[in-house]
């Protein structure tokens, strides 16, 4: 009896230690449910080479970034991954196209090697904005509904957060911004085979207005600029459709704008102008779910 009385002791003591084990683990996968699913920067600490004003980014850094391939499989755009089936671009980029001459490539590095975590899929369907203005870049935003859907494995390919309408009336607190592309280094320059990154700060629309006066060119409420008075560092050509990311809470960052236009090349007091997300919710929110 007493053996006995052991045995069943040592079993009940057994299965607790199980069921403590299981409910960590239980913990722990809820802990990780409960992540925050889009907006993680990866690839570790900062690059310190710098390039052109900017500096080249980590491997899967951005793992929001995509790049558009036309059917010479030459770099069209950038793109930004904004759920599993849909990236989003310039109106600019997409127009003229039909959607399997292009080709959407996320976890994207070096344009020049397959590294083995490359996602390559052409589009279903390109949607241009319906008020978009080639002459003044109105409205220059686009969406493309992918063929084939992304797998988000948490670390190569992950979506960006969007904005919410707050950010139109409460502005952005925080400025901390950054744009990525594999565009050109200066103005007619060759592009870049790496993805490069720009920390950028953002401007106030009345500033952008009165830097673009001299040119003639409009810059409207949909419009968000970012650039240093002094030039040195900003997007440039083939970064087009490409993310500007801000930061939020934490290392969490929202998709503020997309590269759409701007003077030359990191010229001064010429900043680069962005097409503002916040203002386009609406519109994609009906094109995805419709």
């Amino acid at each position: 009896m007493k053996s006995l009385r052991i045995m069943i002791l040592a079993f009940i003591a057994d299965m607790q230690m199980s069921y403590a084990s299981n409910s960590t683990q239980n913990q722990s996968c809820s802990c990780t449910e409960n992540m925050p699913v889009c907006g993680v920067r990866g690839g570790g600490a900062a690059a310190l080479l710098k390039i052109a004003g900017g500096s080249i980014a980590i491997k899967h850094e951005f793992p929001w970034q995509a790049a558009l391939l036309d059917k010479k499989k030459k770099l069209l755009c950038g793109a930004v991954v904004i759920r599993q089936e849909w990236v989003a671009s310039a109106s600019h980029c997409l127009q003229g196209y039909k959607p399997h001459e292009i080709t959407v490539v996320a976890g994207e590095h070096h344009l020049l090697k397959d590294e083995g975590v490359e996602q390559r899929v052409v589009g279903q369907k390109i949607f241009v904005h319906p008020q978009y203005v080639a002459v003044t870049e109105e409205n220059d935003i686009g969406l493309i509904h992918l063929a084939q859907a992304l797998r988000f494995d948490g670390k190569t390919v992950m979506p960006i957060c969007m904005p919410t309408p707050d950010h139109l009336t409460d502005g952005y607190p925080h400025t901390s911004c950054v744009v990525t592309g594999w565009g050109s280094e200066k103005e007619g320059g060759d592009k870049s085979n790496v993805l490069l990154k720009v920390m950028v700060p953002l401007i106030s629309d009345e500033k952008c207005r009165d830097c673009f006066l001299k040119e003639h060119r409009k810059v409207t409420d949909q419009m968000l600029c970012a650039g240093y008075p002094q030039g040195g560092k900003d997007s440039c050509q083939a970064d087009s459709g490409g993310p500007l990311a801000c930061r939020k809470e934490g290392n969490v960052y929202f998709l503020a704008g997309l590269v759409s236009w701007g003077k030359g090349c990191a010229e001064p007091n010429l900043p680069g102008v962005y097409t503002e997300v916040a203002h386009y919710l609406s519109w994609m929110n009906a094109v995805i779910n419709g």
